[in-house]
């Protein structure tokens, strides 16, 4: 086990160069334009890519801080209640964005962050097309995109707002994406599907958007990204509006001005 606290400053720093790694590692994938996709469900894959930053950061994390265990998209437990009761728990998505990453498109993300008792304490991510790196911390204000504050620009009208939600692979809730949709296609100026949570929370973080939907979400889609998007100033919750945290399976997440209106539109 790691002998006494984890040092949360050099845990960040180990974290920078981990992702900025995972990028390098990611992008050399990406360029070869002939990824390998293997089949997880019908209507869901997982590239090389995938798994290979996957491996690389476990192995990393593991080595550096042994005892800490690792929930990771491609290997992580089905019973979720495994971790929520974890002092010190990476939580990693090697990959948010795969099916834009298997066919070409760059918008994906690289996300790790560290989590207590359900709580991220430390979030940070990486973007894929302009390769800055986004961080927070529970223990201080702001949200930093290369170290450059950001926050969420408010407004209080949705025929002013910018939406973005997901397209799950479960059939059930695309039904609810699309009753979303349906409650705000005539009502906001844009409502869209980009296909990576992580990329959507930190485009609400630095002010591009004004809302987030999301249905299915697992630990890794926003465990990072989450916190981010808080501390930049959003406001999460699921959706009846109760406080969100990482083990829910819907988050609605939203700058204060039309935050309870789009809760209203994810109909719970």
């Amino acid at each position: 086990m790691v002998k006494g606290e984890i040092d949360i400053n050099n845990l960040q720093s180990d974290l920078l160069r981990l992702i900025k790694k995972s990028g390098e590692l990611a992008r050399g994938y990406f360029e070869k334009k002939d990824v390998r996709r293997y089949s997880k469900k019908e209507l869901d894959f997982v590239t090389d890519a995938d798994l290979a930053v996957e491996k690389y950061l476990k192995s990393e994390l593991s080595g550096k801080y042994p005892g800490v265990p690792v929930m990771a998209e491609e290997s992580a437990h089905k019973n979720y209640n495994l971790y929520c009761r974890e002092k010190s728990l990476f939580v990693i998505d090697p990959i948010d964005g795969t099916l834009n990453f298997g066919y070409g498109i760059d918008h994906y993300a690289i996300s790790i962050a560290l989590v207590s008792y359900g709580k991220p304490l430390l979030g940070i991510c990486l973007a894929s097309d302009t390769n800055k790196v986004y961080t927070a911390r529970r223990d201080r204000k702001g949200a930093y995109c290369d170290n450059r504050k950001i926050s969420v620009k408010n407004i209080n009208r949705l025929a002013e707002s910018f939406i973005l939600t997901d397209w799950p692979h479960d059939l059930e809730l695309r039904k609810k994406t699309a009753a979303f949709i349906g409650n705000l296609y005539s009502r906001v100026r844009f409502i869209g599907i980009y296909g990576s949570a992580v990329y959507d929370l930190l485009m609400i973080s630095q002010g591009e958007i004004q809302g987030v939907y999301l249905t299915g979400c697992n630990p890794w889609d926003v465990a990072a990204a989450s916190l981010i998007a808080r501390k930049s100033g959003a406001l999460l919750t699921d959706g009846r509006g109760a406080d969100f945290d990482i083990f829910n399976k819907t988050l609605v997440a939203g700058v204060e001005g039309i935050h309870g209106e789009l809760v209203r539109a994810s109909g719970g």
